[in-house]
């Protein structure tokens, strides 16, 4: 398997997702190695404001594939749907033997290589941290897990264990879903988005989560509803910046990292601290994000005006649908 067998989706809407994808996209051009020149596909699966002209511009230079579909869709109000719609449509249309998923706040640092899928594995991802993850009876988190396997008929027993990369915690199969990659000819897009849409049609939420992490947790049991043959991604191919990390990260940290899933990171509050952790090791790539400063809203007075009137009601479909959930 070479990285030309491989094709890379993302997500896109108007607003500050538009940088984040253009420097996804420019940061393996640029940094990835071998992997740089691999198909790229940015999506934008529901209705919206259109992208900036300096986006679809930006794209075209990169050699991006944009696809914009705003078909209607029963969950167009929960924007984690738009991962496994925009992955059943790249995968009608690509032919590559793989399709990998990086979310678009992602910065690639070096050689991805651990997105070569090996003989005997089908999809691979990384279990970063426990989060939502549970390591069986006892844990807070089990009962929602049990809920959730009884309403997809999954056996909770079955379910294989793996160790997270952070607190190295043995949990049940439960990976970060920013990063992954799975062999097309399973059609996996479609068992996902119907794993999705299942989990919500249940009625069914986590006490410290709600509906938040759906599509994360249906990546690890659409795998193995599909029977699937698994393997965790290094932590380096998936390493988390954030705010909210209980751990701070050293500099150190970074050697290894190949892809920095940063989250809230290269927004203005912490752009300069970003900056010193990645410089550490990789002072090419942090010279580079300096010059393109930290993220902003790129979007006109107008684009700003229709993505408020749209986010409103979608934020008061999902918090009331989550609020009609029993809670476990």
């Amino acid at each position: 398997m070479e990285p030309k067998d491989i094709t890379v989706v993302c997500c896109v809407e108007a607003g500050p997702l538009e940088l984040m994808a253009v420097r996804m996209v420019e940061s393996l051009r640029k940094f990835g190695g071998r992997f740089s020149q691999m198909d790229v596909f940015a999506v934008t699966p529901r209705f919206g404001a259109p992208l900036c002209r300096s986006t679809r511009s930006a794209f075209g230079a990169l050699d991006v594939h944009y696809l914009r579909f705003p078909a209607r869709d029963p969950y167009g109000w929960n924007h984690f749907m738009n991962k496994p719609r925009a992955l059943r449509k790249v995968e009608d249309i690509t032919q590559t033997e793989c399709v990998a998923w990086l979310d678009s706040d992602i910065i690639i640092l070096g050689e991805p290589d651990g997105l070569l899928l090996g003989e005997g594995e089908d999809i691979a991802a990384c279990p970063s941290d426990k989060n939502l993850g549970t390591s069986g009876k006892g844990d807070e988190n089990e009962p929602y897990w049990a809920a959730i396997c009884e309403a997809l008929a999954i056996d909770i027993e079955a379910l294989p264990f793996i160790t997270t990369a952070l607190e190295q915690a043995r949990i049940r199969l439960y990976w970060n879903s920013g990063v992954f990659v799975y062999r097309r000819g399973f059609r996996f897009s479609n068992a996902f988005y119907d794993t999705c849409a299942e989990m919500l049609e249940a009625g069914i939420a986590s006490k410290n989560a709600g509906i938040f992490f759906t599509d994360q947790v249906a990546l690890g049991l659409t795998a193995h509803r599909k029977a699937l043959r698994h393997s965790n991604l290094p932590y380096s191919h998936n390493f988390i910046l954030g705010s909210k990390l209980e751990k701070p990260v050293s500099k150190t940290d970074l050697k290894d990292a190949r892809i920095c899933h940063y989250h809230d990171y290269m927004w203005p509050d912490y752009f300069k601290e970003m900056l010193g952790l990645i410089g550490e090791n990789h002072p090419t790539i942090s010279e580079w994000l300096e010059g393109l400063g930290p993220l902003r809203n790129p979007s006109s007075f107008s684009g700003k005006v229709v993505a408020k009137l749209l986010t409103k009601p979608r934020k008061q479909k999902f918090d009331r649908i989550a609020a009609a959930c029993a809670q476990f």
